[in-house]
C-alpha cells in the first residue's frame, strides 16, 4: 500500500478553507452540548442557611447549627441557580418551652429553591437540643498572658478596660459565671509597654450584652534582680592612716538585670564616712544611715541599682 503524504502547506489550505462554516458548525455544536448538559437531570448537595425562631426569652444551652445541606436533584443549571442563590431553611420554633427538644428538620420546608428542583433529603435529618431561659449579669475580665517579654524585662503591671462586662445567656451557661478571661494575649519578646484590643473567652452559647472594645494595658519594667558580691573592700573617704576591720565585706546590690550584669566585682567598693575633722580615734559606721558616720557603697552600676545589704552590718574604723 502506497501511503501519500501531504506537505504541511497543503493541510493549512484546507483548513482555511470555508472558514464560516467551520465556526457555525463549531457553534452549533456547542450549543448543543450545553443544551444537553443543562437539560440533564442529576443530584447535587446545596447548602441552605438554618434561620431559627426561638421563644423570645429562651436560648439554646448548645449553639445551633447555622446551616444544613440539601440533596436535590433537577438540570445542572437549576442546581447552579440555587448554590449562587440565597437557600435557607426557615424553623420556627417559637411556641416551645424550657427543655430537651427534637427538631426533624424535613417538617420545614426550604426557601429560595428554584421551583424544577426537587429536594431529596436534608442533612442532617434531625437535631436534639436544650433551652433555657436567659440571664444576664456583671462578670470581671481576667487578662490571660502567655510567653515572656525580652530577657531582662518583666510585666509589672496589667490594666483591662473595662474591667467588667454584661454578659448574656442560657441561665445553666451564666449562672455560674464570675469572671470572663480574654484570649491569650502573648507577650513575647516585649521590650516596651504596650496597649492592644482583646477578645473574650466566652463560654458556648454566652454573649455580651453590648458591643464593647475590650483594651489591655501591659507595663513592661526592667527585671530587677539581685547580686552578691563578696569580697568587696572598705576603705575611709578622703582620709588615710585609718584601718578598717574587717577589711572587706560581703554586699548585696538590688536594680535591673542588664545593669547588674555589667557589674565587675571590683567595681564595688565600700567607704566610711567619718567626721571632719574626726574628733577620736575609733568610730563604728554603719550600712543604712544618710548622714554622719556611715558605710556608703559604690558600684558604678547608675542610679536605678542600689545597695539593699553590707554583712557585717557595722565596720570598725580606728587609727592604728
Amino acid at each position: 500500500m502506497i501511503k501519500l503524504r501531504l506537505p504541511l502547506g497543503t493541510w493549512a489550505r484546507r483548513l482555511a478553507r470555508n472558514p464560516g462554516y467551520k465556526v457555525l458548525s463549531f457553534s452549533i455544536a456547542l450549543v448543543a452540548w450545553l443544551y444537553v448538559q443543562g437539560e440533564q437531570v442529576v443530584e447535587a448537595k446545596v447548602r441552605a442557611r438554618a434561620m431559627w425562631t426561638l421563644p423570645p426569652d429562651l436560648l439554646a444551652v448548645e449553639p445551633l447549627p447555622a446551616s444544613v445541606v440539601l440533596t436535590v436533584a433537577g438540570r445542572r443549571n437549576a442546581i447552579r441557580r440555587a448554590a449562587q442563590g440565597d437557600v435557607r431553611v426557615p424553623i420556627d420554633l417559637s411556641d416551645i418551652g424550657i427543655g430537651g427538644h427534637t427538631v426533624d428538620f424535613s417538617a420545614f420546608p426550604a426557601e429560595g429553591v428554584p421551583a424544577n428542583l426537587e429536594v431529596l433529603e436534608v442533612a442532617p435529618a434531625s437535631i436534639r437540643f436544650s433551652l433555657d431561659e436567659v440571664l444576664a449579669k456583671k462578670v470581671r475580665i481576667e487578662p490571660k498572658l502567655v510567653g515572656d517579654p525580652e530577657d531582662g524585662y518583666q510585666v509589672a503591671e496589667v490594666a483591662i478596660y473595662p474591667q467588667v462586662v454584661s454578659i448574656r445567656g442560657p441561665r445553666v451557661n451564666v449562672d455560674t459565671v464570675s469572671e470572663i478571661a480574654t484570649l491569650p494575649i502573648d507577650v513575647s519578646g516585649f521590650a516596651t509597654d504596650v496597649a492592644q484590643r482583646v477578645e473574650l473567652d466566652l463560654p458556648r452559647s454566652v454573649a455580651l450584652v453590648s458591643d464593647e472594645v475590650i483594651r489591655v494595658v501591659i507595663d513592661i519594667d526592667p527585671r530587677v534582680v539581685d547580686r552578691e558580691f563578696t569580697a568587696a573592700p572598705v576603705d575611709v573617704w578622703r582620709l588615710s592612716g585609718w584601718t578598717c576591720t574587717p577589711e572587706t565585706v560581703t554586699v548585696v546590690l538590688e536594680g535591673p538585670a542588664a545593669a547588674m550584669a555589667e557589674i565587675a566585682e571590683e567595681d564595688v567598693v565600700v567607704f566610711a564616712h567619718l567626721p571632719d575633722p574626726p574628733d577620736r580615734s575609733e568610730y563604728e559606721a554603719p550600712f543604712g544611715p544618710t548622714e554622719g558616720t556611715r558605710l556608703r557603697v559604690l558600684h558604678g552600676g547608675g542610679d536605678e541599682v542600689r545597695a539593699v545589704s553590707v554583712e557585717p552590718s557595722v565596720v570598725r574604723v580606728a587609727v592604728p
